[in-house]
């Protein structure tokens, strides 16, 4: 049975802007891109040694493996499909040479070069920086020296509209972008087998991306989540984030977060550091997350709710210090005993030793709802009457905070 005949059109544009395009026809599984190839399509079109601006290649083929090696002529080339009919590549491997894809099927994709931009592509497993990967752990391993950097360094990395099974990058990188792309594994491995950390300075997924499972070995200087979702976030022995800021986003699940992980914790850090101590079942970290994430919230009430918020959490701590309530039911105490002698001060001068302690009892025995209630009339009657009210207030946000705190 005769092999599938595959097509690949390369077209060039030449320093002097023209441009020309050459058709290979092959029945061979592999496809090789290198320096060669393109001065020998050259040389067919009666123009060998011309310089080349750019290198765009339409591939139209079928379980075929393309490797880019020894190639300079360009610093990018762009692949697309050949009559916007998607190659199923079974392997597609790059080393120094930038790439663009677009409306591709790849089975395994290897990439070693410092920017990437995939769109509109399904690709099965994705590997980022490995090959340089694995030659700095062997270098690290045959010297013996950890400090060597076995994260490659790239630029950019630019994902659009595309499926992908799993992403694995063992990269340091300056922007890494995820828009309108499905993910179901996304890990960031950075500079494993090295002391040296490793950073990606931007890590922003947006327009409506769906993420499984992110797992975060690395640094990430500023990591953006905007109008996405993401099932379960994953922090690693090596994972900080200096700056996170998740906007219209849901994050079901994280794993491992607590506050050393974070440079400045926002609102965000700890809605992460929260679903991590459940998981965990960390009690005291979830209800200190929990707060700072109440706290947070009430902040941008306006007017009455922010007044609201602002006592419900200095009596309980936004119901997760129930403890509060008794430093707020002895502050009530106080204040309505103090409240009763100034009261007799004005009218009768100085308040006898006698006199203060009838006022201390009368203060205890009405936010205990007993003596200070029948008192008949008068100004002791309408003080004892507003602490009773207000220590019936107490008493139901004590209990709320109560069932708050402990309820799991």
């Amino acid at each position: 049975m005769e092999n599938e005949l595959n097509i690949a059109k390369i077209n060039l544009t030449l320093e002097n802007g023209k441009k020309v395009s050459g058709q290979l026809q092959f029945s061979n599984a592999q496809l090789i891109i290198n320096d060669t190839l393109i001065n020998t399509l050259l040389t067919q079109m009666g123009i060998g040694g011309a310089t080349i601006k750019s290198c765009n290649i339409d591939l139209g083929a079928n379980n075929i493996a393309v490797n880019i090696r020894d190639y300079t002529l360009t610093e990018t080339i762009y692949f697309s499909a050949f009559y916007n009919m998607p190659s199923n590549i079974s392997i597609f491997q790059s080393t120094g040479t930038n790439v663009h894809i677009v409306n591709q099927k790849i089975d395994l994709l290897q990439l070693d070069c410092q920017t990437i931009l995939l769109a509109d592509c399904q690709v099965r497993q994705f590997d980022v920086g490995l090959s340089e990967h694995h030659k700095a752990l062997m270098q690290s391993s045959k010297e013996q020296n950890p400090a060597i950097p076995t994260a490659y360094k790239m630029k950019s990395l630019d994902i659009r509209g595309c499926h992908i099974e799993t992403l694995k990058g063992y990269v340091e990188c300056d922007n890494v972008n995820v828009q309108e792309s499905s993910i179901r594994s996304l890990c960031f491995y950075g500079g494993l087998g090295s002391s040296v950390p490793a950073t990606i300075k931007r890590l922003n997924i947006w327009n409506y991306s769906e993420i499984g499972v992110c797992e975060i070995h690395c640094t990430v200087t500023d990591f953006i989540v905007k109008d996405s979702s993401i099932s379960t976030v994953v922090a690693k022995a090596k994972c900080k984030l200096e700056k996170i800021t998740v906007t219209d986003t849901e994050i079901l699940n994280a794993h491992n977060f607590d506050k050393q992980h974070f440079s400045s914790i926002n609102l965000a850090a700890w809605s992460l550091i929260s679903k991590s101590a459940e998981n965990d079942n960390n009690s005291s970290l979830k209800a200190e997350a929990n707060y700072q994430i109440a706290k947070e919230t009430y902040k941008q009430e306006k007017r009455l709710n922010k007044i609201t918020g602002t006592l419900f959490g200095i009596c309980t701590g936004y119901g997760y210090k129930p403890m509060r309530i008794i430093w707020a039911f002895i502050v009530l105490i106080i204040f309505a005993c103090a409240i009763l002698s100034a009261k007799f001060c004005i009218t009768h001068g100085c308040i006898p030793m006698e006199q203060f302690i009838k006022y201390l009892v009368i203060s205890i025995a009405a936010i205990a709802g007993q003596s200070g209630l029948q008192l008949k009339d008068g100004f002791e009657f309408w003080v004892a009457t507003t602490e009773y009210l207000a220590g019936v207030i107490l008493f139901a946000m004590f209990v709320n905070a109560l069932y708050v705190r402990y309820k799991d």
